[in-house]
């Protein structure tokens, strides 16, 4: 009786299980039902109407910011190391820290004027057709660049 028992057992675990696998493998299966994630770039050119040859010049400009923002980030993030690392020194060297600070400050103002002026060859590729558009969407910039809140 009780190898009975036992056998009933592990056969519902089995099936439990066998069910559970198979409910997860169809829930995943949902998400290639779904458009990917649409991102600025493809929001740009489908609210601005792009036609091919300023795709491709959009193209290009993005990939000219990306290699500037990325220059900047590596400087900004070598000007937080040198920052941070005068807390492990026992003297208070606050002209050298208040230096970095303006260093970033520097910094984070060309990260804007780079993003700025990225939006402004955006808008030189636009016809007059879309400038309408696009100074509808300009309202949307500032949340391209922000870095995500923490939620609480």
């Amino acid at each position: 009786m009780e190898k009975k028992k036992l056998t009933r057992f592990v056969i519902l675990i089995l099936v439990v299980l066998n069910l559970s696998l198979i409910l997860f493998i169809f829930s995943g299966s949902k998400n290639h039902l779904h458009p990917p994630h649409i991102g600025p770039q493809h929001h740009i050119e489908s609210i601005l109407n792009l036609d091919e040859s300023q795709k491709k010049e959009f193209a290009y400009i993005i990939k000219k910011h990306q290699k500037n923002i990325r220059l900047m980030e590596k400087e900004r993030f070598s000007l937080k190391n040198k920052l941070y690392k005068l807390l492990t020194i026992e003297s208070k060297n606050t002209q050298q820290k208040d230096s970095l600070i303006d260093l970033l400050s520097r910094t984070n103002k060309k990260v804007e004027e780079i993003h700025f002026n990225h939006f402004l060859e955006l808008k030189g590729i636009c016809k007059k057709e879309q400038l309408s558009k696009f100074n509808e969407l300009s309202l949307e910039f500032p949340q391209y660049f922000a870095s995500p809140m923490r939620k609480k």
